[in-house]
């Protein structure tokens, strides 16, 4: 592979994950805009949450909590608009979206944590095989060797 190559194909991934990251910002804010629209019966902003679980799958811990911490800034919004920040239902609110929000931050760390164990194992492993296998002969008798080496297995975490 072209080292050019290379390049490009780590500079989509990081511009499709860089567009991804629109994804739970474009749902806090409609659901913000869409909820103080609403009237006060209406509750909207527990959906808030989906924007926090969803940045698990597509950033790490610190983007992870600046989402959480932007979709508890739009929950304090909401309960501005739709009758204080001291109504009980505001507030247990507030603080489920928080809770929640930092059990992701949670989630993402034990991710990265074990991603990490897991390219460190696999780095020790290579390394052992390299050490304890020996190369192929060249000829086998009169015939020559002919190896094909098999297919690097991809991991979604390898980038």
């Amino acid at each position: 592979m072209h080292p050019d190559q290379r390049f490009t194909g780590t500079w989509q991934r990081w511009h499709a994950t860089r567009a991804l990251v629109l994804l739970p910002i474009g749902l806090i804010v409609t659901i913000t805009v869409v909820d103080i629209q609403t009237p006060e019966s209406v509750h909207l902003g527990p959906l808030l949450v989906v924007a926090p679980a969803i940045t698990v799958a597509i950033g790490g811990v610190w983007l992870t909590g600046l989402i959480g911490v932007v979709a508890v800034a739009a929950q304090v919004v909401i309960a501005v608009f739709h009758g204080g920040l001291t109504t009980p239902n505001h507030i247990s609110q507030i603080i489920g979206l928080a809770i929640l929000s930092t059990l992701a931050v949670i989630v993402c760390l034990v991710r990265d944590r074990r991603r990490a164990e897991l390219a460190q194992v696999r780095s020790v492993s290579e390394a052992a095989q390299r050490a304890l296998l020996r190369p192929l002969p060249r000829r086998l008798g009169t015939a020559p060797v002919v190896h094909v080496p098999g297919r690097r297995q991809g991991s979604p975490y390898r980038r």
